[in-house]
């Protein structure tokens, strides 16, 4: 990565432009997401521009993603979208990338054709993203009534016009706990993520989309799993985690309220749990990379609530759990177990 100072005075189009904020967007790893989240804590002014330049790419990616695998094959094809956007000369545009994914889906063939349709289209089409950083929580009241509690590091887009038309739809990336309106002319309310679509009348239930896969709780009502070639018809108390890679249900089974909201009360809560999972936990909600000395301890389950507002108090909590003296250097967390375990 460049000298992130050399980043002060980029604009929207400066971003999606550039090769290394490119390379970080779409191929990340913990040590790039390290430098762009100190060049953001050191540049705030630019957080807004960063993050509209960051959905532009990752929606536009989604795209060649699913159709030609090899990093050269999506390289290529956002090349050429980027190409075509250049000539509009698009400066911090205030629509929402999710239509872009829906106009190449249905205009690949000709692109930049389809780039002006869409332009022009979506500048009267009104979207509304709502997001939260890491250690950042959320709660946001829709048109209907509907309530959304947002998890750290999440996204919910939602339409403008949300409450008109047969069906509510809004679109998940992260994790959400919904309290859905119900409707007396039985308008259905859809939540979409990347691998399937929740359909309901009126309940409670929460979303976890992470990793290439969803995972759906139910606490209230009745919900339908809309899996691409079939439905799955969910129940009080049921649990689905559904992988994006395989098409198919990887786990399914009832489990405590507890166990999958906490988070939504302030608290994590996790009950005779791996040690790996609570740490992917940490690192999901802070953005946080922990290295670990004993490989053993992973597989070992542990059961740990820990408050989930500030990362400093988090810490001693798990040093005492875990049973390890943890040391922090930024945004790293070393874990050495005691005795040598």
């Amino acid at each position: 990565m460049k000298d992130p100072k050399n980043y002060n005075t980029f604009e929207f189009q400066d971003f999606i432009e550039d090769d290394d904020f490119r390379a970080w967007v779409i191929f990340r790893s913990k040590e790039k997401d390290r430098c762009w989240k100190e060049f953001l804590e050191a540049h705030p002014h630019e957080k807004e521009t960063v993050k509209e330049a960051r959905e532009f790419l990752l929606q536009t990616a989604k795209y060649f993603e699913s159709t030609d695998r090899s990093e050269r094959d999506i390289r290529v094809g956002l090349e050429q979208v980027l190409e075509s956007a250049s000539v509009l000369k698009i400066n911090k545009p205030k629509v929402h990338v999710l239509l872009i994914y829906r106009w190449m889906a249905a205009a690949s063939l000709a692109m930049l054709m389809g780039f002006f349709s869409w332009y022009f289209f979506t500048m009267s089409d009104g979207l509304t993203a709502y997001t939260t950083d890491f250690g950042e929580w959320k709660t946001v009241t829709l048109l209907d009534g509907s309530v959304v509690k947002l998890n750290a590091n999440s996204e919910l887009v939602v339409a403008e016009d949300l409450s008109e038309g047969d069906t509510r739809q809004v679109w998940l990336q992260g994790e959400a706990f919904f309290t859905i309106a119900k409707k007396s002319d039985g308008t259905k309310f859809q939540v979409i993520t990347d691998d399937l679509t929740v359909e309901v009348l009126g309940t409670e239930f929460n979303v976890r989309n992470r990793e290439k896969q969803t995972e759906v709780y139910l606490q209230k009502g009745k919900i339908a799993l809309d899996l691409g070639v079939e439905k799955e018809i969910l129940s009080p108390g049921d649990f689905i985690a559904f992988s994006a890679e395989t098409k198919q249900i990887v786990e399914r089974k009832q489990v405590t309220q507890a166990k999958v909201t906490s988070w939504k009360e302030g608290v994590l809560h996790l009950d005779n749990t791996s040690v790996y999972e609570i740490l992917k936990k940490i690192e999901e909600i802070y953005g946080v990379d922990i290295k670990i000395s004993s490989k053993t301890m992973l597989n070992e389950k542990r059961t740990i609530g820990v408050p989930m507002k500030d990362l400093e108090i988090v810490i001693p909590i798990l040093e005492k759990t875990l049973n390890v003296e943890i040391m922090k250097e930024r945004n790293k967390l070393f874990l050495h177990a005691i005795n040598g375990r």
